[in-house]
């Protein structure tokens, strides 16, 4: 083959080659049924363009048959493929169902069957190959080719005039592309005219479809790449007019109804009673007077008003119309319904006028509440302290809380109470409550209790409300309530017991003296007379203490200390000085420590050492006698424990440490080693004491 041959088989490469392409870069929209029937027409292209390629390339005739009627695959399925893809394109998508598409290929099928068997020479009536450059088939056409021509060709400008249309309806640049796509068709189109007709001026047997689908190829890769063809798909403007939601109707400038869409029929039947039969009809059967006033007003530029029309709601939008010499041709109205919204803009406003006063009502509440109220953010930080809160806490008049802007959490308090871990379960949504002892920033010491309520939004912590009351008195009083129950407890056992034993020893003592005179009997009846006069005592002292609910005032420990020691003849070394808070039974109980380490302990010496510690006042009181065993230890301080030879009635350390706790101190008991024990009450420091030490 020379190589002029080249010359005409390039075009047909190219040909071919472009529809490859573009099948490549639209197969990422596979799943479109658009790009599907695309890359159909691709493919017909494709085969009819490289089968003639080689078809030119081939001297011999049986080859050149094989590839005409492989080219043919293509050359039938092209025309029935582009018109699909047309309906496609334009929305007429309800054509093309398998019924239809098997219609419309019956003749290509038909024409297929016949150019493979050429059965009564209905498709070539004689074959022979051209003579020149190139060498294709130059046959002489029978019927059914004729036939497949014209239904082709007929298919082709259905399909071109379909896009055309749509492009009319949608505007210039629509237009534009349409105008591209039709060169792009109608050039093939034209060569296959010129060939079948015998007017080439090519070679004899050249046909020119082939090389004119390289312009088609152009036109195809411009349309896609620079317009994007395939990704935007234009929608008819009929379409959306009918299936917007909003109610439209365009008036002319008599103010009568030319035209409406779907929406609008229904918005017209609703307030009239009418539907088709409004076209031509005045505007005023329908809308409302302000609206057609408008219409008057607004020539020049666009109106929105909102108006409540048969118990619903519209945003109503009047455009001017106007033509290219901007004389006015009219006016659109668009009716939206706003209904929903306005009831929920009413619903809104109420909520919020209620939500308003209900937080007027809370403000006050928690201005004006006898509870203290926190409020805690979403961290847990204090935000809040109202007036009662404060004034429990101690917080000075006119200052902010030392407390405000601190993670509950870290409240020393909360920590010694145990309580971290609870307050976590805020987070989760839930509830506390319960009571707790509390010392604030400020050093008040209260008992309180609470009740904590988290705040949700959208079913996550926003935050909680702390609601406390002062228990501090109750508290007092239920302990008190509890110690003198104790306290008739422990005088009722002692008189049913001890008392009433001591009486029964007295009156059988008494009774032997008269018989035998024997003084010893006196003796044992006076002993057992001064030991029920001392419980009695005791019993006085506990009862006193007990119920005495007197406040607690300002002691000097070391005073206390001198007045005792007077009445023992022991040796005494005292050292150091406290200011407590106490009551006049501390001299009972520094008097009892002291005695029971002169009578019971055997000492000679004893020392008391006052050390202030902290907020502690430790008084350690230091005898050298027998000491105290260790597995009585923790018993001494029990109701009616005694030891020794010398025990006595078993309630004087009893009543030591129910002062010491109603005092708000401890008291225990430790070896001093060698020999003795040393008794260590604590006693809380006078508060000035306390800030003095603390400004050191």
């Amino acid at each position: 083959m020379e190589w002029q041959s080249f010359i005409y088989i390039i075009p047909m490469l190219i040909a071919g080659t472009i529809p490859v392409i573009l099948t490549l870069y639209t197969a990422k929209n596979w799943n479109s049924p658009l790009i599907k029937t695309f890359i159909f027409i691709m493919a017909a292209l494709s085969i009819w363009s490289f089968g003639y390629a080689l078809e030119l390339w081939s001297t011999s005739l049986s080859t050149s048959l094989l590839l005409v009627k492989i080219e043919y695959i293509g050359i039938v399925m092209l025309p029935v493929v582009w018109l699909a893809f047309a309906l496609q394109y334009t929305g007429k998508e309800k054509w093309i169902t398998p019924h239809k598409i098997l219609l419309l290929l019956i003749i290509p099928i038909f024409a297929l069957i016949t150019c493979w068997t050429n059965y009564n020479h209905l498709f070539y009536k004689s074959v022979k190959l051209a003579t020149g450059p190139v060498a294709p088939v130059d046959p002489s056409y029978g019927p059914a080719f004729w036939i497949l021509v014209i239904y082709s060709h007929i298919l082709t400008l259905i399909g071109v005039l379909l896009f055309l249309r749509k492009a009319i309806d949608l505007g210039r640049l629509y237009l534009k592309q349409g105008v591209m796509l039709a060169i792009g068709v109608i050039a093939p189109l034209i060569g296959n005219a010129v060939y079948v007709t015998g007017l080439s001026p090519f070679p004899a047997g050249y046909d020119l479809t082939p090389l004119l689908f390289d312009v088609t190829g152009i036109v195809l890769v411009c349309l896609i790449f620079r317009f994007r063809f395939l990704d935007i798909i234009p929608i008819a403007r009929n379409i959306i007019f009918e299936n917007v939601s909003d109610a439209i109707f365009v008036l002319d400038n008599q103010n009568r109804i030319i035209d409406f869409n779907e929406a609008g029929k229904k918005f017209a039947e609703n307030v009239s009673h009418l539907s088709s039969e409004i076209v031509g009809e005045h505007a005023e059967k329908i809308f409302h007077p302000d609206i057609l006033k408008r219409c008057r007003e607004g020539d020049k530029a666009k109106t929105n008003i909102e108006m409540e029309i048969k118990g619903n709601y519209y945003d109503i939008r009047i455009s001017p119309i106007y033509d290219k010499r901007m004389q006015s041709l009219g006016h659109v109205i668009i009716l939206r319904d706003i209904s929903e919204r306005k009831k929920a803009e009413e619903a809104l406003k109420e909520s919020e006028e209620k939500y308003r006063s209900l937080f007027e009502f809370h403000k006050g509440i928690l201005k004006h509440s006898p509870a203290g109220i926190l409020k805690l953010d979403e961290n847990l930080r204090i935000i809040y302290e109202n007036p009662e809160m404060k004034k429990m806490m101690g917080v000075p008049a006119g200052e902010e809380s030392k407390a405000m802007g601190m993670d509950i959490r870290e409240l020393p308090s909360i920590k010694e109470a145990g309580m971290v871990e609870m307050i976590n379960d805020l987070l989760q949504g839930k509830e506390l409550h319960g009571e707790i002892p509390f010392t604030s920033l400020y050093g008040k010491e209260i008992y309180l209790s609470f009740v904590v309520s988290p705040i949700l939004e959208k079913g996550k912590f926003a935050g909680a409300v702390l609601m406390v009351i002062d228990i501090t008195e109750r508290k007092k009083n239920e302990e008190k309530i509890k110690q003198l129950n104790e306290a008739l407890r422990l005088i009722n056992k002692i008189m049913r017991h001890d008392i009433l034993n001591d009486l029964q020893v007295v009156n059988s003592s008494l009774d032997l003296y008269r018989e035998s005179k024997d003084e010893k009997l006196l003796d044992k009846a006076v002993e057992r007379i001064n030991q029920g006069v001392k419980l009695i005592h005791r019993m006085r002292e506990l009862e006193s203490l007990i119920s005495s609910g007197k406040e607690l005032k300002e002691y000097d420990i070391r005073e206390v200390v001198e007045d005792i020691i007077n009445d023992y003849s022991v040796d005494f070394n005292v050292k150091g000085n406290g200011i407590v808070l106490a009551d006049e039974f501390i001299h009972s109980v520094i008097d009892n420590i002291v005695g029971n380490a002169v009578l019971h302990g055997k000492t000679d010496k004893i020392d008391i050492i006052i050390e202030n510690k902290d907020d502690v006042c430790e008084i350690r009181i230091v005898d050298y006698g027998i000491g105290i065993p260790d597995k009585i230890k923790d018993k001494i301080f029990d109701e009616r424990f005694s030891y020794g030879e010398t025990r006595g009635s078993g309630l004087g350390l009893y009543i030591v440490k129910k002062a010491i706790e109603r005092y708000g101190g401890s008291i225990h008991v430790e070896d001093n080693k060698p020999n003795g024990a040393v008794f260590v009450i604590k006693l809380k420091l006078k508060e000035d004491k306390m800030e003095d030490k603390n400004r050191k």
